[in-house]
């Protein structure tokens, strides 16, 4: 066996993922665990620089799958692992913590058809498409500054809840600068005007405190209610996987 080298982080919540999740990219392999996941380098490139990239595009991994679970999660930053000859290990300490943390609660629910069959399960579901998002998703922030940028807002709208409709809002003029126009943008990617309307309309006309023109609504501005946040985050959520269906027509990636 060859002296390998791999980069290891911790993270909260520890069922962030829910499951174990191994998969290859060109570079490394990536093995998801409870609390932990660690990425076993192909090469011998140990530079600073390199070991950086990587743990950028950890970070993206965990962004995807917050299109999915919308929870806030706590990541440290990477240990190195020197994986021995003979399997044995050494690793260094882990230096700091970065994000921080809330554990966010939902209702599980299954339905059953009249003999008792399962025929939907939700954790089931939400499991299977964090997965998916994990091994598909992140990796088009690699390829497209867009949607790496529309991704990063989303997520910066749940660490940062006082301005989450503005980050939210940033999704919307990104698409919009990329195709020149916003009827361009929703006709090109089939955002339904509804949709992208109110998005606009939590964003910036609703007197809230978390949207863009606080200033226009001094002495009458509310906390926006947790229905309106949800409903805010899925009209986005349903934009960005609109463009990343794009991306995969658009650049066959």
């Amino acid at each position: 066996m060859e002296t390998k080298t791999a980069l290891e982080w911790t993270f909260t919540p520890l069922d962030f993922f829910e499951q174990e999740i191994e998969f290859d990219n060109d570079e490394y392999s990536i093995k998801i665990m409870k609390g932990s996941i660690r990425a076993t380098l192909f090469n011998d490139n140990k530079s600073e620089e390199y070991f950086g990239k990587i743990q950028e595009e950890v970070n993206d991994i965990f962004k995807s799958v917050q299109l999915e679970n919308q929870s806030q999660f706590k990541l440290s930053d990477y240990s190195i692992v020197n994986i021995n000859s003979d399997g044995t290990e050494t690793k260094n300490i882990i230096i700091n913590v970065n994000l921080s943390n809330a554990i966010k609660t939902s209702v599980e629910y299954s339905i059953r058809n009249a003999d008792g069959t399962v025929v939907f399960d939700s954790v089931e579901s939400r499991k299977n498409k964090k997965s998916f998002f994990a091994k598909n998703i992140s990796k088009y922030c690699r390829e497209d500054k867009v949607f790496k940028s529309i991704t990063e807002s989303f997520s910066n709208s749940i660490f940062d809840i006082s301005n989450s409709l503005i980050h939210l809002y940033e999704i919307l003029d990104s698409l919009t600068k990329k195709f020149g126009s916003t009827d361009k943008a929703r006709k090109i990617l089939g955002i339904p005007k509804l949709k992208w309307s109110r998005l606009g309309n939590l964003s910036n006309n609703e007197p809230l405190k978390e949207g863009r023109h606080r200033g226009k609504n001094v002495g009458s501005l509310r906390n926006a209610t947790p229905l309106e946040l949800k409903e805010a985050r899925e009209i986005s959520k349903e934009i960005i996987l609109l463009y990343l269906e794009f991306l995969k027509k658009e650049k066959n990636i």
